[in-house]
């Protein structure tokens, strides 16, 4: 028998040895993984799927979502031992998937998705149906309610969908509708002059509650659906015949940032100019619902978070108007505690934002209704009405609307032009004004007293720029005006370089017909 040869047991040795460094290296790498990549997500507060056992599985009804927070993990609980054999092991973020948001045409980027996406995991759960008393809420609480819910472009920005899904569903609500239309204000949802065929051209969502618990009809049609998307021309829906369709109890009004732009250069306050265009936004609005008996028994009034469009001074005078006209009537709700800014994800305007603080805002305005819907049993709507009556004649207002002022004429000569609002500034909106500022050389028709006078100019139309570059500094052009409160161009967005605050701005007669949602 051959005997090996000195040196070849040493090799096999170390052969031996290798491979076992090898395994042992491999061995406690698995054990290393299994342990910190565990341990890193649960610190990192990443999200870590929840697995639900038979015995809890639920299926969330039509239009609900079920989200749990995810709870980081405990190092200690997890079982270390490694797998044998060890395999190669690809390591990947843990991704919480939400669930798909309501019907509606694909989202084209990542921008509106954040604005159809359901609402933030942290912020939603499901309510559990209660028995009276049993949910914190006053036994003699409503139950059984019908929610109506008007919003503006923010409301479309996400907050309405937000809020829609967490009113819809309370255990206290029966059925919810929510009508959210870009460019909107107060007079937009009445049948008054001007306003009766007002059609919203940059944007328009519905959620409606169907009879028998089918899921909700949603009617979405805003920017960013597809690639170079604009949306179409939808009427404005009117109040009235809101209150009659649904029966609502309970009417959630979402408006107000469409108010700064009464303000010209987005800096100063003209109390007296500008506190009654403020409250002549609210009077109609008041006077609508006190006109048309309905079952309505309770409003809430969510004014605007912080606008980085307009002075703080401003935003504080507008509040305090929409609170004080509403006194009684409304509860008013004031957004710029409820989410912080600046926003995360803000567009040009410093205004309009998405994503998860949307999510916020509606979360906290939720809470505060539901807290007051807890409290007590709701008026009758016959005693909302006499408050709403009571309110408009302690604000010196009849239902009756007022005459529009009569047009005057001037002699002026153009002393200064504003430059026109960058279009990435105006959207989602398609209509901009411009401030020009001329001096007075004569009065032909009607009275005015001034020096110089104010008028807005339209600087776009669809989106399309006016051809401003026509009006020429010194030249002289007759003017027949009237002022731009009250005219459906008086709270479209504006340009106003001019630091004539001290003037009351008007608007050529020939241009009032102009505004394609508004016309006369």
């Amino acid at each position: 028998m051959r005997k090996d040869r000195p040196g070849s047991m040493l090799r096999i040795n170390r052969r031996s040895l290798a491979e076992n460094i090898v395994h042992a290296c491999v061995v406690r790498l698995g054990w290393l993984l299994a342990i910190c990549i565990p341990a890193a997500v649960g610190f990192a507060g990443l999200p870590v799927p929840v697995e639900q056992s038979p015995a809890d599985a639920s299926t969330p009804g039509e239009n609900e979502i079920e989200v749990r927070r995810a709870e980081p993990v405990n190092p200690a609980s997890i079982d270390v031992r490694p797998a044998i054999p060890v395999h190669p092991i690809e390591v990947r973020r843990a991704i919480a998937i939400p669930p798909p948001p309501r019907e509606a045409p694909p989202p084209a980027d990542a921008h509106f998705a954040s604005l159809t996406a359901p609402a933030s995991p942290a912020a939603i759960t499901r309510l559990p149906k209660a028995e009276p008393g049993k949910d914190g809420t006053a036994k003699d609480a409503p139950r059984g309610l019908r929610v109506l819910i008007l919003g503006d472009s923010m409301a479309l920005c996400g907050f309405g969908d937000s809020l829609d899904r967490r009113i819809r569903k309370d255990p206290r609500v029966d059925a919810a509708y929510t009508y959210m239309a870009c460019g909107t204000i107060p007079k937009s949802w009445l049948k008054i002059k001007f306003y009766s065929d007002v059609k919203t051209l940059c944007g328009f969502w519905s959620i409606e509650s169907q009879p028998d618990g089918a899921k909700p009809k949603v009617l979405i049609d805003m920017y960013r659906i597809k690639k170079h998307y604009k949306p179409g021309a939808h009427l404005v829906p009117k109040i009235d015949d809101l209150l009659e369709s649904t029966k609502a109890d309970v009417l959630v009004v979402q408006t107000g940032n469409n108010f700064f732009d009464m303000f010209l250069d987005k800096e100063n306050v003209n109390a007296d100019r500008h506190g009654p265009m403020i409250t002549n936004q609210i009077t109609p609005f008041l006077a609508e619902l006190a006109s048309h008996p309905s079952n309505l028994r309770k409003m809430y009034w969510v004014s605007p978070p912080t606008s980085g469009r307009v002075t703080p001074e401003i935003q504080e005078f507008a509040y305090e108007h929409v609170r004080s006209a509403l006194d009684g009537v409304a509860k008013v709700i004031d957004s710029r505690p409820l989410v912080d800014y600046p926003y995360r994800h803000v567009d040009a305007d410093k205004e309009h934002f998405s994503g998860e603080e949307m999510d916020e805002w509606a979360a906290n305005v939720y809470n505060i209704i539901s807290d007051d819907l807890a409290g007590s049993a709701l008026p009758t709507a016959e005693t909302v009405r006499e408050t709403e009556l009571k309110a408009l004649t302690r604000l010196g207002v009849t239902p009756a609307p007022k005459e529009e002022a009569a047009p005057i004429e001037v002699l002026a000569t153009l002393v200064a032009k504003s430059a026109p609002l960058p279009t990435k500034q105006l959207l989602p909106y398609q209509e901009s004004l411009a401030a020009f500022a001329y001096d007075v050389d004569s009065v032909k028709e009607g009275a005015y007293t001034e020096k110089q006078i104010l008028v807005m100019i339209p600087a776009h139309i669809r989106l399309k720029e006016q051809p401003l570059s026509r009006y020429t500094i010194g030249q002289t052009y007759s003017l027949r005006v009237r002022p731009l409160a009250g005219s459906p161009w008086e709270t479209v967005k504006t340009k106003d370089d001019t630091d004539l605050i001290e003037l009351t701005p008007y608007i050529r007669v020939e241009d009032e017909a102009k505004l394609p949602s508004k016309a006369r």
